[in-house]
This record gives C-alpha cells, sequence and structure tokens, in this order.
C-alpha cells in the first residue's frame, strides 16, 4: 500500500469516455471512487451510448459528473472533459479498464518528489488476458533503474523508440500541456492517443514511474484495437497522418528525429499497399504504393531496386 500523499496541492479530474458500455463502466467509474488519493473530481463523457450506459453512470450520483453529447469519438468525449476540467492535473481511464487503489497516489508522490517538472507522468499497466506480454512495460521493452526517471527531453520516448511507453491510461497530465498542442485530433478514430504522446514529447518534458497500478482488460468487443487492426484502412490513413503532422509540426525537428519519422511514413504507407495487394484491392494498392514514394523517393527506391534487379534476373533466366 502506497503511503499517504502529503502534497495536498495536487488535484486530479478523472476523465472517463464511454460509449455503449454498461457491461464495464460501472467497474471504472468503482475503481476511480475508491484511489486511496481520490480525484478532486470523475468526469463521465457519454459519447452518445444507446444501451443502458446512461443509467449505470447516473446510479453514481453526485459523486460524479455526467456528461453527454452526440455521438462523435473518443478524441472529442476526451476533449470535452479537458475543457470541464479545472484542476492541474488530468488523468484519463478507458470504461473497459480500471485502476488499482493506489494509482494516483503512485503518481501524485511522483509529482510531489519532482515538483511537477514534467507535463507527462506514466507508469506500467497490466494487460489482462494477454499471453504474450504481463505488462505494457514488458511488451514494447521499456525498463526503468530507479523510481521515478525525469526526461527533459522526452522525444527518444514519445518518438524515437519503436514503442510508445506511455498509455493513456496509465498517466496524469498537465491540463496546461494538453491545451498547448492542441489536445486529441476529432478527426482521427484510432492512433490518436500515439499523436498526442509524440506531441507533447516534443514540448515537454516526461516522467516514468515506477508501478503497475493500471489493468487493460480484454472485456470489449468495441474495443479499438479490434475495430481498427493494423492494415485496415482506418487505422493505416490514421497512422499515415499521424507522422504527416509531425513532420509538419512548428516545432524543429532533429535531422536524425525526420529521417525516422519518414521512413516510419514510408513503411506504413508500404504496409497499407500492400495489405490492400493482398485483398486485390488494385486501385487503393496504387494509392498507397504513391504515398510511400511521395513521403520518401530515396526509400522508394531503395526498395524497389532488389525487386527490379531480381526480375531483370529472372527473365534472363528463362531465355
Amino acid at each position: 500500500m502506497v503511503s499517504e500523499v502529503s502534497c495536498m496541492e495536487v488535484e486530479f479530474s478523472a476523465v472517463i469516455p464511454v460509449y455503449n458500455r454498461e457491461i464495464t463502466i460501472s467497474r471504472a467509474i468503482r475503481s476511480a471512487l475508491d484511489q486511496s488519493f481520490p480525484a478532486k473530481r470523475i468526469i463521465v463523457v457519454d459519447d452518445g451510448s444507446t444501451d443502458g450506459t446512461s443509467d449505470c453512470v447516473r446510479s453514481f450520483g453526485h459523486h460524479v459528473t455526467y456528461l453527454r453529447q452526440e455521438n462523435a469519438g473518443v478524441s472529442s468525449a476526451r476533449n470535452s472533459g479537458i475543457a470541464t476540467c479545472k484542476t492541474e492535473w488530468i488523468a484519463f481511464l478507458d470504461s473497459d479498464d480500471y485502476w488499482r487503489p493506489d494509482h494516483l497516489a503512485t503518481l501524485a508522490r511522483a509529482i510531489e518528489a519532482t515538483g511537477g517538472g514534467a507535463a507527462c507522468y506514466f507508469s506500467d499497466a497490466e494487460l489482462s488476458g494477454s499471453s504474450e506480454s504481463p505488462s505494457w512495460w514488458t511488451k514494447v521493452r521499456f525498463t526503468l533503474g530507479h523510481r521515478y526517471e525525469l526526461c527533459d527531453d522526452a522525444r527518444a520516448w514519445g518518438i524515437l523508440r519503436s514503442g510508445q511507453p506511455v498509455l493513456i491510461q496509465a498517466s496524469a497530465f498537465r491540463r496546461s500541456a494538453l491545451i498547448d498542442v492542441g489536445a486529441f485530433d476529432v478527426t482521427m478514430q484510432t492512433r490518436e492517443d500515439t499523436l498526442l504522446i509524440a506531441k507533447l514529447s516534443l514540448n515537454y518534458s516526461f516522467c516514468a514511474v515506477n508501478g503497475c497500478e493500471v489493468v487493460i482488460t480484454d472485456d470489449a468487443a468495441q474495443r479499438l484495437t479490434k475495430q481498427f487492426p493494423r492494415r485496415h484502412s482506418e487505422w493505416c490513413d490514421a497512422t499515415i497522418k499521424m507522422y504527416l503532422s509531425l513532420l509538419n509540426s512548428e516545432t524543429g525537428l532533429k535531422p536524425g528525429e525526420r529521417q525516422v519519422l519518414e521512413s516510419r511514413l514510408f513503411r506504413a504507407s508500404l504496409d497499407c499497399g500492400r495489405g490492400h495487394l493482398e485483398q486485390w484491392e488494385l486501385f487503393r494498392t496504387a494509392i498507397y504504393l504513391g504515398r510511400a514514394l511521395s513521403a520518401s523517393p530515396k526509400y522508394f527506391f531503395r526498395w524497389l531496386g532488389p525487386k527490379m534487379r531480381s526480375k531483370r534476373t529472372g527473365l534472363s533466366g528463362n531465355r
């Protein structure tokens, strides 16, 4: 059990976006209410649910602030929560996941210990039901040798790593920093969280916090990673848009960082093209191969060269 946090000026708002999750939303809310270091306010943003979600949330009465909006996606719902918050710190929780009792206390102690020197404080998360990795940090091969690690230049975590160690559900964000980078992109139905973390890492310090007080479940069939798997057109378009947004960012990218992003943009476009080719969707294949060429002619022709040489060798052997 984490000892009581003495830094009482640390105040969190918990924001829980929800859409048609009457089965899991009560568990998420209860986990937020049962924190050893309680949130000042718990805000549930209902993104136009059509099931019994509303009744579940309202059953908690005055303990929860309930906001309802027309269905506009998870990014819009989270942004509505940000706009409603009055506290300096915001912790997000998805409606099908839950926090263990000391999650907010762990983050509050880190904020106190580092003097609030970061815009994002993040810890590990258990991957419930995963047969491959017990936790997110294990999956992305992220290790932390100390109790806290404050990183002034967070680009190595937010951009350069092949797997970001930061999960929205296991993090606390400074509200002003979220607003400064434009919060969540409402035009994206997936990968919006990855883009947000990357944008924040270009401008702010991050702090990694040892601990695993968040449980990511596999309960909901409508989880976005199931709706939009890799190579799904929505996932492809969001990935390409994410890298284009970062490359066009006003924050100056170092040459090595730009090269990494160009390479990933090229690879994402190429992978999408291959996915459509497997389905014999030749028109969309051509579109994504064109995007790969536009992303980086250098990488495109480097990829194409061996294939052309192999083709010529095959033709020569058939003479």
